[in-house]
């Protein structure tokens, strides 16, 4: 079979600043997960983070919002492709 005439997906998500309204963002990936039968990309900002390198301010990391993030990727079968570039490209003071 010619792969190069296969379907692909893109989703592309911007998911909430505030922790609690993240399980949504995972929710509706999950839903979107469970009907994929063809190639399946997704572009993000999740704003939840896996690693605490990935934090920019000190202090712990909130382990629950990181295991729930780190469950979707896993029930979703998604791959983190890291990137490359500046870790952080703006600074904000706003209280979530």
């Amino acid at each position: 079979m010619d792969d190069s005439n296969r379907p692909w997906f893109l989703t592309v998500v911007y998911a909430s600043p505030k922790t609690h309204l993240r399980y949504l963002t995972s929710k509706d990936l999950s839903n979107i997960s469970s009907t994929m039968n063809s190639p399946w990309a997704v572009a993000s900002d999740f704003n939840s983070m896996i690693f605490e390198k990935e934090k920019q301010e000190r202090g712990p990391i909130n382990t629950n919002s990181t295991e729930q993030f780190w469950e979707c990727i896993q029930r979703c079968s998604l791959v983190d492709m890291r990137f490359s570039g500046q870790l952080f490209i703006w600074v904000t003071s706003a209280p979530l």
